[in-house]
């Protein structure tokens, strides 16, 4: 099964039907040996992995409340807890989104697209798509009021 150029939230190459992160993402980290494997290891990693989506999909649901503080504050902790995830940036320019800060919306996409690019297995041409959105709304304009949840 080919998963090189597969990002988490893409369909799973195994055809299951389900995302790559809810399949097959666990079967395929080569960070993770026989033994660690023997040791449970592979439930600490799936475990990790459904905290994530949680607390990055928490963000939505927040803005859509319009709980934008709370929202924020996830998004920090998104930041500090997986720094090595794309979700903090992706959800903060959804937040400042929300609060109508196309500008800072536009920042926040342009570091998910650097970090995207900077990564295997993401596609970010969605976030071009946004951002040339944003760019294109009126000054203080909700740009429709629509943002993107990838998760």
């Amino acid at each position: 099964m080919k998963t090189q150029n597969v990002g988490r939230n893409d369909p799973c190459p195994c055809n299951s039907g389900k995302k790559y992160k809810k399949c097959c993402l666990i079967r395929t980290r080569t960070d993770i040996s026989s033994d660690d494997l023997a040791r449970g290891q592979i439930l600490k990693v799936y475990k990790e992995s459904l905290e994530l989506d949680a607390l990055s999909n928490s963000v939505t649901t927040l803005i859509k409340q319009g709980q934008i503080e709370k929202a924020s504050k996830a998004c920090q902790e998104l930041l500090e807890r997986y720094p090595d995830q794309v979700d903090g940036l992706h959800r903060y320019a959804e937040v400042y989104e929300a609060l109508g800060d196309n500008r800072k919306a536009i920042e926040y996409l342009k570091k998910a697209k650097e970090y995207m690019n900077s990564h295997e297995g993401f596609e970010p041409e969605w976030i071009t798509e946004d951002i040339r959105r944003l760019e294109n709304a009126e000054p203080g304009s909700e740009a429709d009021g629509c943002y993107r949840d990838k998760g």
